[in-house]
């Protein structure tokens, strides 16, 4: 809610360079254990991140529309690629650094749910919206 007062309220300017602290923020919070509250370690840096982005000029970028387009296929197919990819990854892989781990987990999630968007997706929206049309005719 705060993040969406000064989004509303407040002029905007310094997007990007906010966005940069947040993510530098959570980025050390990676290589380096502080010992704060994770409100502080993670919560500060992600809520700039979040209204440093509200405030960058938004771009047209093919990879990003597709990123955005296949989201709610990440969203759905994230309960089933996490649990695999760690099944598998404990199996054949050792890694020291949990954190190294989970942005693996991340990528292998997002492209599980782009190849579900491509695949299944979107023939099921082509098939409901042919069938839609059918029916108005």
């Amino acid at each position: 809610m705060l993040c969406a007062f000064i989004f509303l309220n407040v002029k905007r300017k310094f997007g990007l360079y906010i966005f940069i602290v947040g993510a530098i923020g959570l980025i050390l919070s990676i290589f380096w254990n502080f010992d704060v509250s994770r409100l502080i370690m993670w919560g500060i840096p992600s809520f700039f991140i979040v209204l440093g982005i509200l405030w960058v000029r938004q771009i047209q970028n093919n990879f990003f529309q597709y990123l955005g387009d296949a989201s709610y296929s990440i969203y759905l197919i994230q309960v089933f690629s996490i649990p695999v990819f760690y099944k598998v990854s404990s199996k054949y892989f050792n890694y020291t650094n949990g954190n190294i781990a989970a942005i693996m987990c991340l990528m292998f999630s997002i492209l599980c749910g782009c190849l579900f968007y491509k695949f299944v997706e979107t023939r099921i929206s082509n098939f409901l919206k042919k069938l839609n049309t059918k029916r108005h005719i």
